[in-house]
Formats: structure tokens, sequence, C-alpha cells
């Protein structure tokens, strides 16, 4: 396969995982906001960070940035 072909296709990759993560971002939220304990909302903030921090390496993977 040519290089471009490949850099495309990766970059289709690193759009259909950003993409993913924007639609579950919703959910956690309203999952965090209905926690009841202050352990949930703890483990739900914790899980809610990760997952934006994976997020944003995915953005700057498909600009071709560094954080």
């Amino acid at each position: 396969m040519p290089t471009r072909v490949i850099s495309k296709i990766l970059s289709f990759r690193h759009h259909d995982r950003t993409a993913t993560f924007a639609e579950q971002m919703p959910g956690r939220n309203t999952r965090l906001a209905a926690a009841k304990t202050a352990h949930e909302r703890g483990a739900l903030a914790g899980m809610s960070d990760a997952a934006d921090r994976q997020n944003d390496r995915q953005v700057y993977g498909l600009a071709g940035a560094k954080e």
C-alpha cells in the first residue's frame, strides 16, 4: 500500500475513535450527575477525566500536534 493511503486510513481511525469519545461524553456526565455517594462521584469523575485525557491525545494525534 502506498504511504498516502496508509496515512489516510490511520487518520480515519483517529477520527472514528475521537467521535466515539465525543458521543460517550453526555452519558458520562449524566451518570456523574446521578451519583449518590461521594465515592461514586469520585470514581466517575476520575473515569471521566481519564476519558477526557485520552480524547485529547486522540485529537492531538489527529492534528499531528503535541500536548
